[in-house]
């Protein structure tokens, strides 16, 4: 088993359409969690879902982020262990 997990944009960055991907190599419970540019937390998208291995693709215009800054957080709990992974975006228009 690969021990990590990845998380990145699809989009170049900034981008507009919003978009990333997320990898996970086994089935696994996450999170995934959006913070503004000063590590406040502004929303979760995922919290404690269940999902299949295989990358991941989600589009966050569905979430109505507004321009500006953030720090995507994906944590996955795989086989009782905890992996996490962060990257900085940019929403643009």
């Amino acid at each position: 088993m690969q021990n990590e997990i990845t998380l990145r944009p699809y989009y170049p960055n900034p981008f507009k359409p919003a978009g990333i991907e997320f990898e996970l190599p086994e089935q696994a419970e996450i999170t995934l969690e959006v913070f503004d540019k000063n590590g406040k937390p502004h929303k979760t998208i995922y919290e404690k879902e269940t999902m299949i291995n295989g990358t991941h693709k989600l589009d966050l215009n569905s979430f109505h982020l507004d321009e500006g800054e953030y720090t995507l957080r994906l944590s996955a709990n795989i086989f009782g262990k905890e992996f996490r992974t962060a990257k900085n975006i940019v929403i643009g228009k």
